[in-house]
This record gives structure tokens, sequence and C-alpha cells, in this order.
């Protein structure tokens, strides 16, 4: 308690150490007079003290700090996808340049409003992504916004149906099988290097003569093509650093059907591998892909498959061989 007694003159007086400075007051009579005196001048002196300048948090400088948050941890192709969730699904219902301090209920509820229009899965995506933000906010400049806490989840009212037909279903090696023989010489090249390698789409079309080192025989993937989240041009991702590049041995009789494909289509090193039909250097569209597999279905009365049913169904066919989880996860994700 910083009130002490004069020995000498039997007076009571305060000293207070505020911001690193010492303030002394004397001459009081009684301690009590002291003791008033003392919380009179604190409330005096902290409040001036304390009076900083505030950093105004806008909702477009959140935006830019979570976006540097979220890279350092995040895929190329996952932080591309995160930018354009927000910029399309949140940003319209917040104005940028708002306090975040400022936001109240009826924002989030006109957030929440423009949901409508997208599936249930998106929609409870998109709100989860949005009280992450939030989640930034309060641990990192330690601002809570209770609001974004509050927003509730879509939920599913449609009665529950047992999924016997996943979207994915791996393709066994002999449906495969089927779809290569059907096809022309172009996709039975693609089902092949799809289904050999465990290729997602976007890697598939991310592919360029340049991806092979046939000095030796090593496939690279360095580089995604993707066209997701509403756009309607394709965008080229590369990995962060040289870790995140996957390479595959090449077979010799692989290595004899890709030399082929390459003089079938006279491609150069600066070709992709699978192109459109107007440009040897534009990546085929996944919408091209995706038709011309539903085309085979019809016409050979197949079961339906997806691109990404093909890396599935390599995976399906190294573990019925007896390979481990372990060992078809290294072969998938390949590290250079």
């Amino acid at each position: 308690m910083p009130v002490y007694k004069d020995k000498k003159s039997g007076l009571w007086f305060i000293r207070i150490n505020i911001n690193s400075k010492q303030y002394t007051r004397q001459g009081y009579e009684t301690k009590r007079d002291a003791l008033n005196d003392e919380l009179s001048f604190r409330n005096e002196c902290i409040p001036s003290y304390k009076k900083k300048k505030e950093i105004v948090i806008t909702f477009d400088y959140l935006k830019k700090k979570y976006y540097a948050y979220r890279k350092n941890n995040l895929k190329p192709t996952s932080y591309y996808n995160l930018v354009q969730r927000v910029e399309k699904h949140i940003s319209p219902s917040f104005n940028p340049g708002v306090d975040v301090k400022d936001l109240c209920q009826q924002d989030f509820n006109k957030f929440r409003s423009t949901l409508s229009k997208t599936n249930l899965r998106t929609k409870n995506r998109i709100i989860k992504l949005l009280q992450d933000m939030f989640n930034y906010l309060d641990t990192y400049f330690d601002i809570r916004i209770k609001y974004a806490k509050r927003l509730q989840l879509f939920k599913d009212y449609t009665p529950k149906v047992i999924e016997t037909d996943p979207v994915n279903k791996p393709v066994d090696v002999e449906l495969f099988k089927k779809y290569y023989f059907a096809s022309n010489n172009y996709f039975k090249f693609y089902l092949l290097t799809t289904y050999i390698f465990g290729l997602r789409i976007s890697e598939i079309r991310g592919l360029e003569l340049n991806s092979f080192d046939l000095d030796h025989n090593i496939l690279y993937i360095y580089k995604v093509t993707t066209c997701k989240v509403g756009l309607s041009k394709s965008v080229d991702l590369i990995p962060k650093s040289t870790s995140s590049i996957r390479k595959y041995y090449l077979s010799d009789k692989y290595l004899e059907i890709l030399n082929q494909f390459i003089q079938d289509n006279n491609l150069k090193k600066e070709n992709r591998l699978f192109f459109s039909r107007k440009k040897k250097n534009v990546a085929i569209s996944e919408n091209s892909i995706r038709i011309y597999l539903k085309s085979i279905e019809q016409s050979y009365n197949l079961p339906h498959i997806t691109p990404h049913g093909l890396r599935h169904g390599i995976a399906t066919y190294l573990y019925a061989k007896g390979i481990p989880f372990e060992d078809i996860g290294k072969y998938l994700e390949a590290k250079v």
C-alpha cells in the first residue's frame, strides 16, 4: 500500500509509481485522507496513461492477415480455394472498411442468408471458414466477436439414406480395362497415366512434356491446374517448396507408350501432355474428361466412374495385392 507516515512531522504521504514515474504527495493529517487522495490520483492519472491510439482492425485488414496466416500451413491448391471461397461467399456480406468491433448480429444474419443457394455441405463449410477467421482474430488480436461464435450450422432435414454408391467409388482393375479398351488412343493414355500413378485430376491437367525426365526415366509432379470455386478459367499452381514435389520412376513399357503418344500428337517440350482441342499449351478441361468418360459409360452400358475414382482404384488394387496401407500412402504421395 503506497501510503506512509512521516515520523518527524507525524503527517501522512502517498508515493505512487505510474508508467515508471514516481509521484509523491504529502501533508495528510489522517491515513484515511491519504488513501482517498491516492485513489483519486490514480483515477486521474491512469486513464491518461493507458489512453493509447488503438489499431482499427477492418474486415479487409483481417482478411489479409488471415490469408498470410493460412498460407503458411496449406498446400497451394487448398490455399487458393480458401481465398476464392472467402472472396465469393464471405466478402460480399461485410463492408471491407468496417471496424470488426462494430459488426453486429444483423451483419452475420445477412451473411448466413446469402448462403441459401448453395448446397448443405458448402453452406456449413463457409460458416466454419468464417468462424475460423474470427477465431484467428481472437487468438492473435485478442478481439472477441461473439456473433461469429453464435452462428449456427445448417441442418439436413432430409431422411438419412445409407450411401451405397459413393461418388468416387474405387475403379477396380476389370472395370478399368473395359474403359481402357473402349477408349480412343488419347484417352487410353489418360486412363493409363491416371491409374498407374494414382494422380488427381488437377495433377493430370498440370502435366507437361517437361514433367518427364526421359534421360533418367522419371515423372515429376510439380504443378497442378485447377478450375475450382466456380471460376471459368484454369489456374496453374506450383508447390511451396521442393519437398512438395513428387516423382515416379517409369517402366520400360510405359516409356514405350509415352514415346508413341508424343509422336502421334506431335508434342513439343512446352506442350501439355493432355491438351485442349484448340491449343496444345492449354490444359484439357475437367468437363471434357468427364463428358468423354460419360460417353463410354453410356455407349457400352458400363458402371459410372469418376477421375478421382481411378486414384482410389489403384490404391484398392495395391491393397488387394498385399501392399500395406503405409506403403500405398507413400506411393501415392511419392516425394523427391
